[in-house]
C-alpha cells in the first residue's frame, strides 16, 4: 500500500474518533422530589389521621373542661371528614361512643345543677329525683368511657398503616394524649361529679322538714301563652293567697325562669292589694331543641319572712312554656380540592330562602379560623373564597354559619376540602458527561401544568458544583443555562440541582438533581498527536521506533536456572518489563535430563514432522494447544499429559513416581503409532 495512502487513512480514523468523542452526550433524567398532595385523584381516597386526631384531642379537651357546647361543635366537624371505606366502620364507632359519652356527661351536669336549684328552693323530694337521674346518666357515662378506652386501641392499630413515615413521631404522640384525656381527664370529671352527688345527698335532711306555720298558703300561677316563639313576649301573673283563699297583700314572692341547668331570669316580686304579682318577659333567641320538648319553667315561691315567720307555711308552684322556632337547612357544594391563594367558587343553599326583606348573615370559617361574611338574598349563592395563602397542605374543614334571624334558626353546612398544589411539572435535560474544553455544560427545562400549559415568568435556580445561576422561564415556560467548564486535567463531577420555589402560594416547590462528570480531552489530545506524528512520518525515519514497538508485544522469555539446590529444582520464567528485549529460550532446554523429558522431547520431534515444529516463542503450552485441531482426539490427549508431566520436570520436579513413568510411555506409545 502507498505512503500516501497509509496517511489519508490514519489521518481519517483520527478525525472520526475524535467526532465520535465530542458528540452530543446523551441526556439523562433527573430525580424528582416527593411533593406531598402532588396527585389530587389519590389524595381524595386518603383519610388525614393526623387532622382526625387532633379534632378528637380539642373535642376531648373541651369535655374535660365541662365545655360542652364547644365539644359538641367539634364533634359534628369529625363527622365532616372524608374517611376511606377501610376505616369507615371503626372510626364512626369510635364517634359513636365519644358521642354517647358526651350526652351522658352533659345530661349529669344538667341534673347536678337543677338538683341545686331544687335545694335553694327548699323543694327536697324534686331535688332527689334531679339527683337520682344524675347518678343514672353518670353510671351510663362510666360504661361508654370503659368502652371507649378499649375501642380506642383499636383505632389506633387500624389508622396507623395510613400514617406517612415523616408524621410518625406526631401521631405517636396524638394518640398518646387522646388516651391520656380518656385515662385521666374524663375519668377525673366522673370523679368530681360523683363527689358533688354525694355532697348534695349530704345537703338534704333524711326527714322531711316542716316549717312552722299555723296557716297554710298557696299561689295561683298563671302563664299566657303557653307556647310562644322565641323572641315573643309572656305575661306572667301570680296570686298570694292563704288556705282560706284570702290574699295576702305586700308581700315577696320569688319568680325564677329556668332553661336546662341555666336560671334565665330570677327576680323578687311585691304583691299588691289583691295579693297579686304581674310580670312580662321576653322570651330569649335560644334555639335549642329542648324548648320544644320541655320548655322554660315558671317557678314561684313564697317564703315567710319577717311577723309572717312561724303564722304562714310557705308554697310553691310552678309551670311550663313551649318556645317555638323556625328551622333552617343550610348546604354547601363546590370542589373538594383548592389551592392556597386561588379563588374557589361554592354553592350555599338556604332554606327557607332568604328574601331581599330579610337577607341571611353568614360567616365562613376555615378551621374555625373566620374567612369572611357574606350576606345571602336569595335560596342559592354562589360564594367566592380565597383560600389563605398561609393554609397548610392538607385536610381542612370549610364551615359556613347561619346567623339566626329572629325566630329562624342558625344553621351549620360544611364541605371537607384538601388543600394541595396546582399540579406541576419540572421536566429538565442535564447532561451525563461533558469534554472539556470543547462541550459546554448546557442545563434546559421547561415548567408546565399538568393540563400542558407553560409557566412562564417563574424563577428558576440552577446550582453547578455550588454556585447559584438563576432564570426566569419565557413564554413558553422553558429556561437553558450554557457553562464553561473549569479547568480538567483528567476527570471532575460536578451536582447539578434545578430548583423551582415559587413566590405563588399554589406552586409546590420542585427540586430536580443530577451529576455531570467532566471528561479532559488534554491527555487523549496529546496521545492521538504523538500517535499521528509517528503515522504520518516516513518508515525509514521511523526503522529504530518499530523494532521498539514490535519488542512490546512479544512474548516473556524463559530464563533457566543454573543452580541445583539440594530441594527439587524449580524452573521459572521472570517477568520481563516493556523495555526489556531479550531473547527468550528455546523450550528444548533441560538441565536435567528425565525419561520424562526424553519422551517428550521425542514426540516433539515426531509431531514437527507430521504436523509442523514449534515457533522460537512458543511454550510448551502454547505448542500443544497449537496442534489440537491438527491430531486426533486421543493423541491431543496423549500429548497434553504429556507435557504436562515435562512441564512439571521442567518446573517443579526432576524425578518421578513410576506411576507417572508407566503413564508417559503410555502416552509416547500412543503418538507413536498414529
Amino acid at each position: 500500500m502507498p505512503g500516501s495512502l497509509q496517511k489519508a487513512l490514519a489521518i481519517a480514523l483520527l478525525v472520526l474518533l475524535i467526532v465520535t468523542i465530542i458528540a452530543n452526550p446523551t441526556p439523562c433524567s433527573a430525580e424528582t422530589e416527593l411533593i406531598p398532595h402532588e396527585d389530587p385523584s389519590r389524595a381524595k381516597e386518603e383519610t388525614d389521621v393526623i387532622t382526625l386526631l387532633t379534632l378528637y384531642i380539642y373535642a376531648l379537651s373541651s369535655m374535660t373542661l365541662e365545655n360542652y357546647e364547644t365539644s359538641i361543635e367539634i364533634l359534628k366537624l369529625v363527622s365532616l371528614l372524608k374517611i376511606s371505606k377501610e376505616l369507615e366502620y371503626i372510626v364512626n364507632r369510635f364517634n359513636e361512643l365519644l358521642r354517647e359519652t358526651h350526652e351522658n356527661l352533659n345530661d349529669t351536669r344538667y341534673y347536678i345543677d337543677l338538683a341545686k336549684h331544687y335545694i335553694l328552693l327548699m323543694e327536697y323530694r324534686r331535688a332527689f329525683y334531679s339527683l337520682d337521674n344524675a347518678t343514672f346518666h353518670l353510671s351510663k357515662a362510666n360504661i361508654t368511657l370503659d368502652t371507649l378506652i378499649t375501642y380506642k386501641q383499636r383505632l389506633v392499630s387500624a389508622i396507623s398503616r395510613y400514617v406517612p413515615e415523616e408524621y410518625a413521631g406526631k401521631f405517636y404522640q396524638l394518640h398518646l394524649t387522646i388516651g391520656l384525656y380518656l385515662t385521666h381527664g374524663l375519668r377525673r370529671l366522673i370523679s368530681k361529679y360523683a363527689e358533688e352527688i354525694r355532697n348534695l345527698r349530704a345537703r338534704i335532711p333524711r326527714e322531711k322538714v316542716e316549717i312552722k306555720g299555723v296557716h297554710g298558703t298557696k299561689i295561683l300561677l298563671n302563664v299566657k301563652p303557653k307556647t310562644v316563639f322565641v323572641g315573643d313576649h309572656i305575661s306572667i301573673s301570680a296570686q298570694l293567697l292563704s288556705e282560706n283563699n284570702t290574699a295576702l297583700p305586700y308581700r315577696a314572692i320569688l319568680l325564677s325562669i329556668i332553661f336546662r341547668d341555666r336560671i334565665l331570669l330570677r327576680k323578687e316580686l311585691k304583691t299588691d292589694e289583691k295579693g297579686v304579682v304581674n310580670y312580662e318577659y321576653k322570651v330569649p333567641y335560644i334555639y335549642d331543641e329542648y324548648l320544644i320538648t320541655k320548655g322554660l319553667v315558671i317557678a314561684v315561691r313564697y317564703m315567710p319572712i319577717g311577723d309572717d315567720v312561724g303564722f304562714y307555711k310557705p308554697c310553691y308552684n310552678q309551670t311550663t312554656v313551649r318556645v317555638l322556632y323556625q328551622p333552617t337547612h343550610a348546604t354547601v357544594q363546590g370542589p373538594t380540592i383548592v389551592y392556597p391563594g386561588l379563588k374557589s367558587r361554592f354553592t350555599l343553599t338556604i332554606d327557607p330562602s332568604p328574601t331581599e326583606n330579610s337577607p341571611r348573615n353568614v360567616k365562613i370559617f376555615l378551621d374555625n379560623i373566620p374567612l369572611k361574611v357574606a350576606t345571602v338574598y336569595s335560596r342559592e349563592t354562589i360564594v367566592t373564597l380565597k383560600i389563605p395563602e398561609n393554609a397548610s397542605i392538607g385536610t381542612h374543614i370549610l364551615k359556613f354559619y347561619v346567623e339566626p334571624l329572629n325566630r329562624l334558626a342558625p344553621a351549620t353546612a360544611g364541605l371537607g376540602i384538601l388543600v394541595t398544589y396546582v399540579p406541576t411539572k419540572l421536566s429538565v435535560n442535564i447532561p451525563g458527561i461533558v469534554y472539556y474544553p470543547l462541550s459546554s455544560i448546557v442545563v434546559k427545562g421547561r415548567l408546565i401544568y399538568s393540563n400542558g400549559t407553560p409557566i412562564w415568568g417563574e424563577t428558576v435556580v440552577i446550582r453547578v458544583g455550588g454556585e447559584n445561576h438563576t432564570l426566569i422561564s419565557d413564554s413558553y415556560g422553558e429556561f437553558s443555562l450554557s457553562l464553561k467548564p473549569k479547568f480538567t486535567l483528567t476527570f471532575n463531577e460536578l451536582n447539578v440541582e434545578v430548583i423551582f420555589e415559587s413566590e405563588k402560594p399554589w406552586h409546590p416547590p420542585l427540586i430536580r438533581r443530577s451529576k455531570v462528570n467532566i471528561v479532559s480531552l488534554i491527555p487523549l489530545t496529546i496521545a492521538l498527536l504523538t500517535l499521528g506524528f509517528y503515522m504520518a512520518i516516513s518508515p525509514r525515519e521511523i526503522t529504530f521506533s518499530t523494532a521498539k514497538l514490535t519488542a512490546l508485544f512479544r512474548r516473556r522469555k524463559r530464563i533457566m536456572k543454573k543452580k541445583i539446590p539440594e530441594k527439587p529444582v524449580i524452573t521459572f520464567y521472570p517477568e520481563l518489563e516493556t523495555e526489556t528485549l531479550a531473547k527468550k529460550p528455546t523450550m528444548y532446554e533441560f538441565k536435567i535430563q528425565t525419561e520424562v523429558t526424553k519422551l517428550y522431547i521425542d514426540a516433539v520431534k515426531l509431531l514437527s514432522r507430521k504436523i509442523y515444529p514449534p515457533k522460537p516463542y512458543e511454550t510448551m503450552r502454547e505448542y500443544c494447544l497449537s496442534i489440537r485441531s491438527r491430531v486426533p482426539r486421543e493423541v491431543f490427549e496423549a500429548f497434553e499429559k504429556l507435557t504436562s508431566l515435562a512441564e512439571k520436570s521442567l518446573y517443579f520436579k526432576p524425578y518421578f513416581s513410576s506411576e507417572e513413568l508407566i503413564l508417559a510411555r503410555k502416552c509416547y506409545e500412543k503418538i507413536v503409532r498414529w
